[in-house]
């Protein structure tokens, strides 16, 4: 039972302060070809400090490459990724082999999620794929070449764009993670 408390008083800890979402891409029409992912965060002119990180990245048969980190940059894929928003343009650039499909969690965090202080703009994630000759902006036929969008507004809210191929988990993925853990012990226990 203290194991128990141990785990939802993380899960708790997880998305305190936090906006989570949970992706998977379908790559499979491109599976087996070189192109490029762009993962960015961009801040408003007046925008608060936050930082997307990109968790639990995994991909089905996908390759990937060198990274170029611009801006406010930690970290590469497939290891957690964070873009804060300090510079006008924050982007990893890396380059993949594409496999059948890939999927991660978006977590938002900081002060324009815990504590916005009402500034005029917000900020934006987005993710682009691109073709190996940087030309063409794959999966997505957004003005803006981004298969997903999501914005973060001044209010802590969020808005989001997305292509038919990106899915999403409607849902905060901790609320159903705790619910799993919850589901599992309550079964264990009844089986002891």
């Amino acid at each position: 039972m203290k194991f128990l408390a141990t785990a939802f008083l993380s899960l708790a800890a997880l998305s305190a302060g936090t906006i989570d979402r949970f992706f998977t891409v379908d790559t499979s029409s491109l599976a087996g070809t070189s192109g490029f992912l762009s993962l960015q965060f961009n801040p408003g002119f007046d925008a608060d400090p936050a930082v997307a990180s990109i968790l639990g990245f995994a991909s089905t048969g996908a390759t990937l490459g060198a990274a170029t980190p611009t801006g406010d940059v930690t970290g590469s894929l497939p290891m957690t990724v964070a873009i804060g928003n300090t510079a006008a343009f924050n982007e990893l650039f890396q380059s993949i082999v594409f496999g059948s499909s890939f999927e991660f969690v978006l977590s938002l965090s900081g002060p324009a999620v815990d504590t916005p202080t009402g500034a005029i703009t917000g900020s934006t994630f987005s993710l682009s794929l691109i073709d190996s000759t940087l030309t063409s902006f794959l999966l997505t036929d957004d003005p803006s070449g981004a298969a997903l969008i999501i914005d973060l507004f001044p209010d802590a809210s969020i808005g989001m764009l997305r292509a038919p191929a990106v899915n999403y988990v409607p849902e905060p993925f901790t609320g159903l993670l705790a619910g799993a853990v919850a589901a599992f012990f309550v079964a264990r226990r009844r089986h002891s």
